[in-house]
């Protein structure tokens, strides 16, 4: 489960924790990223929206922004990354300096187009030892973005994404999950071990709840 960005987060948090719906093996919670942030009970880890209007731009490369990833690090809590694709430069930057930090790109970075600027950023987060990247996107995902991704990034650190129910807005599912096949074709370690591994989802809860 990845925090939606409800306009009522604490009652987001509360509906989750009284979930009992066991096919939510990992809950991404929302936090306002800091050295001494909150952090939900039940929260696997943590995800700050800096894509929506009301993060401001530069967010990222705030002192005490770093310093939260740096605490989730030591803590072994892995960060939820979704951001704006004009930026994907900050957040280079950005996680170039936690290295150690599990951090997942939600909608490949949300990658606007294949511009010098946005692969040399795409790169260097492929290249942090603890960085997994997601396949989905608003809109249609882009077929020369996605190959892109599939050849940047190892193997083992690219998921499978729905972008459930958002995916209906300008798609559909159906063609979303066809588009992953014919890139991907049936690699249970895109659709299904990679996940597990970036989000420390024990094997054997998944085989009993799955």
């Amino acid at each position: 489960y990845v925090e939606v960005d409800s306009d009522d987060p604490l009652l987001e948090d509360r509906l989750v924790y009284e979930s009992n719906n066991p096919k939510i093996l990992a809950r991404m919670l929302r936090a306002q990223v800091g050295p001494y942030m909150r952090v939900p009970i039940n929260a696997t880890g943590i995800r700050e929206p800096l894509h929506t209007d009301s993060a401001p731009r530069g967010r990222c490369m705030e002192p005490s922004f770093i310093a939260g990833l740096r605490a989730m690090a030591d803590k072994g809590l892995p960060f939820e990354l979704c951001n704006r694709g004009a930026e994907l430069p900050d957040m280079a930057q950005t996680f170039s300096q936690v290295p150690s930090l599990t951090v997942i790109m939600d909608h490949l970075g949300n990658m606007p187009d294949l511009s010098p600027a946005c692969k040399k950023a795409v790169q260097t987060m492929a290249a942090l030892p603890h960085c997994y990247i997601k396949v989905s996107g608003d809109l249609p995902v882009d077929h020369d973005i996605v190959a892109f991704v599939r050849d940047t990034f190892a193997p083992d650190r690219i998921l499978y994404a729905s972008n459930w129910p958002v995916v209906t807005v300008h798609s559909s599912l159906r063609e979303h999950w066809q588009l992953m096949l014919d890139i991907f074709g049936p690699d249970e370690n895109f659709f299904r071990h990679n996940a597990m591994r970036a989000y420390g989802i024990n094997a054997d809860i998944h085989a009993v709840k799955g």
